[in-house]
C-alpha cells in the first residue's frame, strides 16, 4: 500500500498545488489505506477536512484507473490491453457475429491484388460455424460466391477434424465432406478462413506475443494497435507478423492485418458482436437452404 501511494504521489497530476503539511500529509495517507482496506460502510469516521477528502479521492481515483487499465506505461510494455482484447473476444456462452471486408495482396502474381471478399461469419464456443462469402461491389455486399457451415473438433496431436458441408455458387452444388487442419507442432497461429477471426488474436496474447504500439483512429473510433513482431512462419524460414486495430472502448477488433513473405491480408470489420448461445440463435450455425442445388456425399456421390 505505502508503495502504491508513493507511485500515485509521484504521478501528482497537480505538482504545482498546494501541498499539505507533513502531519497532514500521514493522515491523509492514513485515510487513503482505511478507504482502500475497508468496506465503505466499516464504522463511522469523523469528518475530516475538506483538502485532506480531495486529496484520499484523487488519490482513490487514481489508484482504481490505474487498477483497471493493468497500469498502462510509457515503455510500451502494457499486458493490459492485449489482454482486454483477448477478454473482448472470448466468451464460452455467446457466439460471435462478424461481417468483414477482407483484402489479399500478393506482390509476385500476376494480379497482385484479388477481388477484395464480404464475410460474414457466426462462430460458436463450441466449436461450430457458419461463413457466407460474398462479392464486393461499390464497397458494399454483392453476390453470394460461397458458403460453409460445420463444427471443428480437436483430435489428438494437435490435429483437428469434424463434419463440413459447403455450397459453391459457381455450380450450385452442395458437398458434405470434413475439415481436415494438422498444424505443425509448436507452430505460431495463422489467420484462417474457417477459424473464429478472435482465435489467433487470444493465441498470440496467450503466448505473450502482443504488444502495445500506440494509438491510432479507425473512422470515426479511437483504436489501440497491438502488434506481434516477427512470428516464426509455417514454411521454413519464413516471418509472419500480425497487427490488431482494437476499439479503445469495447476491445473488439476494428482491423487485423497480416503479412508474410508472400502476401498480405487485411481485413476490416464492419460488424463484431456477441449473440447468446442458446436454441434460438443456434439456427445461424446451419448452412441456408439452397432448393434446386446439387448435393454430394464426401465419396463424390449425389444424393437424391
Amino acid at each position: 500500500m505505502q508503495d502504491l501511494i508513493e507511485r500515485l504521489r509521484d504521478a501528482d497530476p497537480l505538482p504545482g498545488a498546494e501541498q499539505l503539511a507533513p502531519e497532514q500529509q500521514r493522515e491523509a495517507d492514513l485515510l487513503l489505506a482505511r478507504l482502500v482496506a475497508e468496506p465503505v460502510a466499516a464504522r463511522p469516521r469523523p469528518r475530516p477536512r475538506r483538502r485532506w477528502v480531495l486529496a484520499a479521492g484523487v488519490a482513490c481515483t487514481l489508484a482504481l484507473v490505474l487498477a483497471v487499465v493493468g497500469l498502462l506505461d510509457d515503455d510500451g510494455g502494457a499486458p493490459g490491453v492485449a489482454e482486454l482484447a483477448a477478454a473482448a473476444v472470448s466468451d464460452e456462452t455467446a457466439i460471435f457475429h462478424t461481417v468483414s471486408i477482407a483484402r489479399a495482396t500478393v506482390p509476385d502474381a500476376e494480379d497482385p491484388s484479388p477481388p477484395a471478399v464480404w464475410i460474414e461469419s457466426w462462430d460458436a464456443p463450441d466449436g461450430s460455424m457458419h461463413q457466407k462469402l460474398f462479392r464486393v461491389v461499390d464497397g458494399g455486399r454483392g453476390k453470394l460466391r460461397a458458403e460453409m457451415a460445420g463444427r471443428l473438433r480437436p483430435k489428438t496431436k494437435g490435429r483437428f477434424g469434424g463434419p463440413l458441408v459447403t455450397y459453391d455458387a459457381r455450380d450450385n452444388t452442395i458437398r458434405h465432406t470434413r475439415f481436415g487442419r494438422s498444424p505443425i507442432r509448436g507452430a505460431p497461429p495463422t489467420l484462417s478462413p474457417d477459424s473464429d477471426p478472435g482465435d489467433t488474436l487470444k493465441a498470440l496474447e496467450a503466448q505473450g506475443r502482443l504488444r502495445l504500439a500506440g494509438k491510432t483512429r479507425v473512422g470515426d473510433r479511437d483504436a489501440y494497435r497491438l502488434v506481434s513482431g516477427p512470428v516464426p512462419g509455417f514454411a521454413k524460414g519464413s516471418v509472419d507478423h500480425y497487427e490488431y486495430l482494437v476499439d479503445s472502448e469495447t476491445y473488439y477488433p476494428l482491423v487485423a492485418r497480416f503479412w508474410s513473405d508472400d502476401f498480405r491480408v487485411t481485413t476490416r470489420f464492419l460488424v463484431y458482436e456477441r449473440l447468446p448461445f442458446d436454441a434460438g440463435h443456434r439456427k445461424l450455425l446451419k448452412l441456408d437452404p439452397h432448393p434446386g442445388a446439387a448435393e454430394y456425399d464426401q465419396n463424390g456421390r449425389r444424393l437424391d
